[in-house]
């Protein structure tokens, strides 16, 4: 009978190719019975060529793991100014990161804004009553 064992590089007996196994299994020159690991493909570099396919499509995506951003934002309509401050509702649910005063109108004198301290709920705006302007609030 042939000899259908040799040693790998380990030095552990292994079958030949085209020999069987102790058990009578055929082992052949494919490599089914065999894992391969990290360490054996480290010289081996994959490419996108190399990749069956490099386009994302809405089905390769898990629900939700795309989300885009809402960005709150507030303008309100033209408000003339009282001399005193003024509280106009934002609607944001929180205090506004940015707020901008734009004036509309105003004296030969020139604009005359203060901005107020900003709340979860009101821009703050003190202007006279010779200015109108819009809040703009983000």
């Amino acid at each position: 009978m042939p000899n259908r064992w040799t040693r790998n590089a380990s030095n552990t007996l292994v079958p030949k190719v085209g020999g069987t196994r102790p058990d009578g299994t055929i082992v052949d020159s494919k490599l089914a019975d065999l894992t391969v690991t990290g360490a054996k493909i480290a010289d081996t570099t994959i490419t996108g060529a190399k990749l069956v396919n490099l386009t994302v499509t809405e089905g390769k995506l898990a629900n939700a793991s795309v989300q885009g951003r809402t960005v709150d934002f507030f303008k309100s309509a033209v408000t003339t100014g009282t001399g005193s401050n003024l509280n106009i509702a934002h609607g944001l649910g929180r205090t506004p990161t940015f707020v901008f005063v734009v004036p509309q109108t105003s004296s030969a004198t020139g604009v005359s804004v203060i901005e107020g301290t900003h709340t979860g709920t009101d821009c703050v705006v003190n202007a006279p009553t010779t200015t109108t302007f819009v809040v703009i609030a983000f």
